[in-house]
């Protein structure tokens, strides 16, 4: 799994703003939680690496963790995001 490289990648204000170079409409903004997942990808980490890393970041449940985690990369897999 890797960011697209279409996709410019900045921090403003603690949140995580990814932006399409070619296309100027396209923007994502993410939360804490997305912005530790995508960094997660962009250090080569696996599903199974930032499912262990969530449950103990955020002391949750590996069952949410994993449920939350492949939701969230479908989701940007869909938005053209990941690939």
């Amino acid at each position: 799994m890797k960011i697209n490289e279409k996709f410019i990648i900045r921090e403003i204000n603690r949140e995580m703003i990814l932006v399409n170079k070619y296309e100027n409409n396209e923007i994502y903004k993410f939360n804490s939680t997305s912005k530790f997942i995508i960094s997660l990808i962009m250090n080569n980490k696996n599903k199974n690496e930032i499912i262990d890393k969530l449950c103990d970041k955020y002391n949750i449940e590996k069952e949410r963790a994993t449920k939350d985690t492949i939701n969230f990369i479908e989701e940007i897999k869909a938005l053209g995001i990941l690939v």
